[in-house]
C-alpha cells in the first residue's frame, strides 16, 4: 500500500515550466498520484531508490545542463521531496546505487571526475553530513551494515569492514556487468 514509481518525465510536466524533471508517482493502496520532485536547472532523472520506511525514501539519478552532469539526490520525508546536495558541489560525478539502512545511515555509490583523474567512491550520510571512502568497483550495491557491503560490476566484491575482497571475477566475459544486486539472509542475487 506504499509503492513509489520513479524515473524521468518526458514531455510537458504538470504545473511547471520544465519539460524534463524527475518523475515520482505514488501508489497508496487505491490510487496512483503524481508527486512533485524538486525541479532544478536542466533535466533530472531517477534510476535508483531505497528507504528505511515510508517517511524516509531516498532516490538518486542524474541532473544535466548543456555541458555538465551532476548527481540528483532527493529525499522524501513523508510529506514532500527535497533536493539533497552531495558534496563537493560543482564536481562532475555520477551516482550508481543507494542503500538506506536508517535515516542517519545512507550510502551512495558514486564516480567522481576531478581534473584529469577519476575515482570510485562510497558516500555516507550520517544525518548531518557526508563522508567518503574509496571503493574498487562501480555497479550495483547491496549492504546490511557498514561491515557487510557488496558491489557487483564486472566483478563481485565484498567489504567486511576492513578490506575489499573479489568474490567472483567476470572480466573474461566482454561487457559483463550487473544491473541489480539484492540479498536476504545468507543469499545474494546478482
Amino acid at each position: 500500500n506504499d509503492v513509489w514509481f520513479l524515473g524521468r518525465w518526458i514531455g510537458p510536466y504538470p504545473c511547471t515550466n520544465s519539460t524534463r524533471p524527475a518523475m515520482a508517482m505514488h501508489w497508496d493502496g487505491s490510487n496512483i498520484s503524481l508527486v512533485p520532485t524538486p525541479v532544478l536547472a536542466g533535466s533530472q532523472s531517477i534510476h535508483a531508490a531505497d528507504s528505511s520506511g515510508p517517511s524516509d525514501v531516498w532516490a538518486i539519478g542524474g541532473m544535466s545542463s548543456a555541458q555538465t552532469q551532476y548527481p540528483y539526490v532527493v529525499h522524501w520525508d513523508g510529506q514532500q521531496w527535497s533536493h539533497v546536495l552531495m558534496p563537493p558541489a560543482g564536481v562532475t560525478q555520477s551516482v550508481y546505487d543507494i542503500s538506506v539502512l536508517a535515516p542517519n545511515d545512507v550510502w551512495v555509490l558514486a564516480l567522481r571526475n576531478v581534473g584529469t583523474g577519476t575515482g570510485n567512491f562510497l558516500m555516507h550520510y550520517n544525518g548531518t553530513g557526508w563522508t567518503q571512502s574509496a571503493v574498487p568497483n562501480l555497479g550495483s550495491m547491496f549492504m546490511t551494515a557498514a561491515s557487510d557491503i557488496w558491489i557487483a560490476g564486472a566483478q563481485i566484491e565484498h567489504f567486511d569492514g576492513s578490506v575489499w575482497n573479489v568474490v567472483d571475477d567476470f572480466s573474461c566475459i566482454p561487457g559483463a556487468s550487473f544491473a541489480a544486486l539484492d540479498g536476504s539472509g545468507a543469499s545474494l542475487w546478482a
